[in-house]
């Protein structure tokens, strides 16, 4: 019984870390490029990192998806692609985007896109939703995005969404501003986890 309420509190206390499909290929927006917080608090411009985890090969050429930000902000704004990258979509939201060179992957993380949001009010929650492209690579994946093998650009691979909705992204946000952040698991330590079983 003390096994299972443990488990429990760690799913309790891990907030959206646990909330994340951790499958191969994923993708996400995150506040940091080491894809730990998805989630925030705040107003004016915002760094934020569209990032891949779990993601098969050694280098990547490119990514597509689909960004819709629903909320009181602007954005995706001033985008930085890896070297190179262009982005080659013409309908709202779309990115399209082919690197001039591969970009690394390193242990499994690579970042596809490095964007800010210009948030206009912190009383109600901005989100970013990931979906397919009109016109998708991998159109019978369900999955919101796809990215290219930069070692074979005959390979297109699947980007499932990293919080939860794995087909076809759409209702369950990837990114969320001034709405229902989970608790941060690094505010509890093994010692108070365990005092919590005395």
């Amino acid at each position: 019984m003390k096994k299972l309420a443990l488990v429990m509190v760690f799913a309790l206390i891990a907030g959206s870390a646990f909330a994340q499909n951790w499958r191969a290929n994923n993708v996400g927006v995150y506040l940091d490029e080491g894809a730990v917080s998805n989630c925030g608090f705040g107003m004016g411009a915002v760094d934020c990192y569209l990032v891949g985890t779990g993601i098969e090969t050694a280098t990547v050429g490119g990514f597509e998806i689909k960004l819709t930000v629903v909320g009181p902000a602007f954005g995706p704004l001033n985008p930085v692609f890896p070297e190179g990258g262009i982005n080659l979509a013409t309908k709202p939201g779309e990115w399209i985007v082919g690197f001039g060179t591969p970009s690394p992957v390193t242990n499994g993380m690579t970042t596809f896109m490095a964007f800010q949001l210009l948030i206009t009010d912190n009383a109600t929650p901005t989100e970013i939703y990931g979906d397919h492209i009109y016109f998708p690579s991998l159109p019978n994946s369900g999955a919101p995005g796809a990215y290219l093998d930069g070692a074979d650009y005959d390979i297109i691979l699947p980007l499932y969404s990293a919080t939860g909705d794995v087909v076809g992204g759409g209702s369950v946000p990837l990114f969320t501003m001034n709405g229902g952040c989970g608790v941060d698991a690094q505010d509890a330590t093994w010692g108070e986890v365990k005092s919590l079983f005395r």
